[in-house]
């Protein structure tokens, strides 16, 4: 499981469960770290802004996961997406280099070169 940060103060959780190795991706569902009737109101006191029915944060230099431990993900960029409607939302780590993307993701690795199998 990783922490999603905006600076120090923690945005949530998530496990990072979907990744393109090649593009240096991983992407993943957020659980926000505040309850239902907050999150609208936790988002936008980070600077989230709408785009469409999303509140997005994006381009943001603070905005990054960290593994249990507290070790940073080294991705160039960061983007969290959550729609209110759908009370869902979902954490972007891209431009991971391509050792640490096969250390830290060798499940997305494997998947990823599985599917050229035959």
């Amino acid at each position: 499981m990783f922490e999603i940060y905006l600076g120090k103060q923690k945005v949530g959780t998530t496990a990072l469960e979907y990744g393109d190795p090649p593009m240096g991706v991983v992407v993943g569902k957020i659980q926000l770290a505040c309850s239902a009737a907050e999150r609208i109101a936790f988002l936008e006191s980070l600077g989230a802004v709408r785009d469409g029915s999303f509140l997005v944060i994006k381009d943001h230099p603070d905005l990054h996961a960290a593994d249990s431990s507290g070790v940073r993900v080294g991705s160039d960029f960061c983007l969290l997406s959550y729609s209110p409607e759908l009370e869902e939302g979902e954490f972007e780590a891209c431009a991971i280099d391509a050792i640490e993307y096969q250390a830290r993701f060798p499940q997305h690795v494997k998947a990823y070169e599985e599917q050229f199998k035959e």
